[in-house]
């Protein structure tokens, strides 16, 4: 039963692992689309940026003075773009100037960020063409604003070329016809702040849903296990208890088969003695059986539906006649009390808390205590009647689980324990009804201690 249970787990965790990750693909791929979705409604938004030819011909016109004016004499493209440097930021100022008044003019309710960068360049003069930016190398911002990599999302990409030629008279009265132009290539992109959380603000109930199924999935999971190893162990704890009564039952209904057959006999019944001893056999049983169900039917009832019959109890006089009672019955233990010399009273039902505190000796001796103490002590609102045996003692897993209905110790230690389990659930009863508290502690193969507290008023 132990490995079907186990394998259940198993495959319950796989099937919930899948599923998981399921979820998490379609909720991936739903961001991506709304991702997308939202983009590509920027882009719209930002449309005007498509005609920038008048700010692409600034920037090829700076390009070319730059080329035209340090042309054989720069030894690196690095030099080169920093001369373009110093005339780019101006104009990128400007341009910036211009779209942060467009954008304003939208009423965007989350700022925007723009960045055009230069991903290639290719020179084209007199002596063939010469390579200026690849995409290779890092790329030149054109204008806008450096955007982080992370976060910017790529809107388009576009190519222009220009190219223009100017006549130079040199020294020997010639007229040389001089040739510039570029073909450059651009990416831009946009960057919207914490553009993340909107996107998930429109994926909200898709959000919700899912991650509800999925918590409802593991609440339902847990509950059902839960569920089921809890059947399991009142499946268990009725088994035994059917094998247990069983047990009681089996002896006395035996005895009770032999004696009707022993009365039966002709011979036995014409001999008195025999019929007497019989008789008083099968009165023995009957008592016996007499007490196999009252055990059931009283202590099977829940606090609720035990009736009370209170009166007040001196303490101290009652718990040491009950416990003298006791020890005559038990001399092969130690039972030693400790009881507060205050005459208290309390309004008890003292037939009942009778049976509670011999349930706990009882159960003491049942499981291996040979030396008991019984104390008493006495707070604002409590007083309590503590009871510390040196039996086996109970599992700290075991120790919730003592005062429910027919539950029993699995105690290797122990052989031949009879009972029902009904013992300490009727002693906890017994104290609910009285408005009192039943606590127990205890060490394996030290003890156990039982404490039970009955309100003062």
């Amino acid at each position: 039963m132990k490995t079907r249970i186990n394998i259940l787990i198993i495959v319950s965790i796989i099937a919930l692992v899948t599923l998981s990750v399921i979820q998490y693909s379609l909720i991936e791929n739903t961001f991506k689309l709304q991702r997308d979705v939202f983009f590509k409604e920027m882009k719209q938004e930002l449309k005007f940026l498509e005609k920038t030819d008048q700010w692409d011909e600034a920037y090829a016109a700076i390009l070319k003075q730059v080329v035209s004016e340090y042309e054989g004499s720069f030894t690196s493209n690095e030099k080169l773009f920093t001369l373009f440097y110093k005339k780019r930021d101006s104009l990128n100022d400007s341009f910036k100037s211009y779209f942060k008044n467009i954008i304003q003019k939208k009423e965007l309710t989350f700022p925007v960020s723009y960045q055009k960068n230069i991903t290639n360049a290719i020179l084209i003069n007199e002596l063939g063409k010469d390579t200026l930016v690849s995409a290779k190398n890092e790329p030149v911002l054109l204008f806008g604003d450096s955007l982080n990599e992370d976060t910017r999302y790529h809107i388009n990409k576009g190519e222009w070329s220009t190219m223009s030629s100017s006549k130079e008279e040199n020294s020997n009265l010639s007229i040389k016809d001089e040739k510039l132009g570029f073909v450059i290539t651009t990416k831009s992109y946009i960057d919207v702040k914490n553009w993340k959380l909107v996107v998930l603000s429109r994926m909200f109930w898709v959000l919700l849903a899912s991650i509800g199924s999925i918590v409802t999935i593991v609440v339902l999971f847990v509950l059902a296990f839960y569920s089921f190893i809890k059947q399991k162990k009142n499946a268990d704890i009725k088994t035994d208890f059917v094998n247990n009564i069983t047990h009681e039952l089996k002896t006395p209904l035996a005895t009770l088969s032999i004696a009707t057959k022993t009365l039966q006999d002709k011979n036995v019944q014409k001999n008195e003695a025999i019929v007497q001893s019989t008789i008083a056999t099968i009165d023995r049983q009957r008592n016996r059986l007499q007490k196999v169900i009252d055990q059931v039917v009283h202590n099977s009832l829940g606090f609720e539906d035990i009736q009370l019959e209170k009166e007040e109890v001196y303490v101290k006089i009652w718990l040491e006649n009950l416990i003298n009672d006791y020890h005559l019955q038990h001399a092969g233990i130690t039972l030693s009390s400790h009881l507060s010399k205050e005459n208290i009273v309390l309004m008890i039902d003292k037939f009942q808390f009778n049976t509670v505190v011999l349930n706990v000796l009882d159960n003491a001796v049942k499981y291996g205590a040979d030396t008991i103490a019984v104390s008493t002590e006495k707070s604002e609102r409590y007083f309590s009647i503590i009871m510390v045996d040196n039996g086996v003692g109970i599992a700290k897993d075991q120790q919730k689980r003592v005062f429910d209905k027919f539950y029993r110790i699995d105690n290797n230690t122990v052989h031949n324990v009879k009972g029902l389990g009904l013992g300490l659930y009727y002693v906890n009863q017994i104290v609910k009804a009285h408005k009192g508290v039943v606590t127990l502690e205890s060490q394996p193969s030290k003890g156990t201690t039982i404490t039970i507290k009955i309100p003062m008023a």
